[in-house]
């Protein structure tokens, strides 16, 4: 029973990480969109700490 919960919860973690990943490029998207122009560099720790904190509960 307590493997089925982890598998659940960690099934639950990776799609909340996706869902926060395809959330940041459409606001990228949209963003370039809006600007004509390329985004400024933003460091990878920085989307990581990003997408850290959107996939919390």
């Amino acid at each position: 029973m307590v493997i089925v919960i982890t598998i659940l919860f960690g099934a639950l973690g990776l799609f909340n990480l996706f869902v926060g990943f395809v959330q940041a490029s459409l606001v990228k998207k949209m963003y370039i969109i809006r600007l004509g122009e390329p985004m400024p560099f933003v460091s990878e720790e920085e989307i990581n700490a990003t997408i850290s904190v959107s996939s919390q509960p």
